[in-house]
């Protein structure tokens, strides 16, 4: 196991299935060259859940999840 360290990377207002949420990008750059790259959306008006989240391999292939409801969220 390998500890991630995430910088604060600033706010952006992103458009989701679920509406457009502002946010704050929350980042981890790879060390190594094998390393995946991690990045978070959380969004403050949500109790800072994460509404995207996006890892990506050293080769650029990439998954990523998005918030597609809020129907029992606030």
């Amino acid at each position: 196991a390998d500890t991630w360290t995430f910088t604060a990377e600033g706010e952006d207002t992103l458009e989701l299935p679920a509406g457009a949420l502002p946010t704050v990008l929350f980042q981890r750059l790879p060390r190594r060259d094998y390393d995946q790259k991690a990045q978070v959306w959380l969004a403050p008006e949500l109790d800072y859940l994460p509404v995207r989240i996006r890892i990506t391999q050293a080769n650029g292939d990439f998954a990523e999840l998005n918030l597609r409801s809020r129907e029992s969220l606030p």
